[in-house]
């Protein structure tokens, strides 16, 4: 008995983006708390979803020039669109302090990584 042939990629398809969907989907935030765009450290500043070193160089290279008035000002910067800005719009403020942080999970999630990687023997280049 035949299998029809159009039945085997659309198995494989659903059984490859079910994952993918869920995992996207239902991604817990990396941080939380909010990072202010004049007194951020560089540090706080790269805390933001998919802030970069050369992003946050732009940052600080802006405010030093002139401070954000209203968070919408972000999208003056170099590098920044406003999809980019839509993205990282709950983490930013420029009133009050700083209190950016990493979620507990991934921050735990960053040491067992970083002990792991120094536990690991160096290998031997033959």
């Amino acid at each position: 008995m035949r299998r029809p042939l159009f039945l085997g990629p659309f198995v494989i398809a659903l059984v490859f983006a079910a994952p993918v969907a869920a995992a996207s989907s239902s991604a817990p935030p990396r941080v939380s708390g909010v990072v202010n765009l004049n007194t951020g450290t560089p540090e706080q500043l790269q805390m933001l979803p998919g802030v970069k070193e050369k992003a946050v160089a732009e940052i600080v290279a802006h405010r030093a020039k002139q401070p954000f008035t209203r968070p919408e000002e972000l999208v003056k910067v170099k590098g920044f669109s406003k999809k980019r800005y839509e993205r990282i719009k709950p983490y930013i403020s420029v009133h009050g302090d700083s209190t950016i942080r990493m979620a507990e999970k991934v921050a735990e999630k960053v040491v067992r990584k970083a002990v792991r990687s120094a536990r690991k023997k160096p290998r031997k280049n033959p």
